[in-house]
This record gives structure tokens, sequence and C-alpha cells, in this order.
């Protein structure tokens, strides 16, 4: 039998380059021995970051919950981050010590290392969509925990998400 295949969507509410404070979901789905379609979600917010850095942070969690070797589809609406995967970006990365062409630190490289060591024993690939199945369950989602966020802020100095 083959390795199992799963698909990641990733959903965020970053737009613009930085934000001081960001949420983002995942939603995984695969077919069970049995033959059901399992999905799993999950959603957190984070504090100041970039449309790139949230979809990485997206990733890392998603991909940390894999337990045996999979095919892996991660569906996210970066285009940057699909061609460093489509172009093999990734291991030159490593190879290099996560340092670019000039010498320099890649942006966001402690993100890029974990999910390099995480994708080791998966297939992955790495889609650019700005929409897909899930997006619109997911944004809305996230407006919820936004709102709970809001209205409960200020209880306790600390933010919950739902």
């Amino acid at each position: 039998m083959g390795m199992k295949h799963v698909d990641i969507y990733i959903t965020h509410n970053v737009r613009g380059f930085k934000t001081e404070h960001g949420t983002y979901g995942y939603t995984l789905t695969f077919q069970k021995q049995d033959g059901e379609l399992k999905t799993i979600e999950d959603y957190a917010s984070v504090g100041e970051t970039t449309q790139n850095g949230i979809i990485l942070t997206a990733m890392e969690k998603a991909l940390g919950r894999m337990t045996t070797a999979c095919e892996i589809v991660i569906y996210e609406d970066s285009a940057y981050i699909a061609n460093m995967f489509s172009m093999g970006q990734l291991r030159t990365w490593y190879v290099n010590g996560f340092r670019n062409a000039k010498g320099k630190k890649v942006v966001d490289a402690d993100k890029w290392r974990e999910i390099e060591k995480l994708c080791r024993q998966h297939v992955v690939t790495v889609e650019f969509y700005t929409h897909h199945a899930f997006t619109d369950h997911m944004k809305y989602e996230i407006r919820k925990r936004i709102g709970s966020v809001n209205k409960n802020a200020g209880d306790s100095g600390e933010e919950k998400t739902g």
C-alpha cells in the first residue's frame, strides 16, 4: 500500500506586508482506512507577523500533526512560498544554512528550518490558490474567533481564541 494522501488548506486574515495581530486556520483532509473522509481543523492567533510568516506558522503546525510518512498537498495563498517549494529552494537554503545567495539569513529562517525538518519524511507539494475548497468556511471561523478575542480582551489580560 502507498503513502496516505493528505490535503492541507490554509487561510488567514493578514493583508498587506505586516500586521500587529493575525489569525490563521488550517484544515487537513484525508481518507481513513475504512474509506471515510476525515477532516481536522485548527485555528490560532499570533502577534506581529507578515502574510508569509503566518502561512509558514500554519504550515509548521499542520505538518507537525503528521505521524506517518504521507503524500501532502498544501493549498495556500502565497505565490512566493509555493515557488520556494516548486523550485527546490527549501533544499538549497538547507544546504546553505538558511542563507540566501548574498549570504544573508533568509527571512523567517527559523520557520523555514522547522518546515524543512518536518517535510523530510513526506512528499510535499505546495499549491498557490487564492480561494480553495475551505476558504469561505475558514474565513467565517476566523472572523468569529476575532470577535471572541475582541469581546474578551481585557477580562484577564489574556487573549481568548474560542
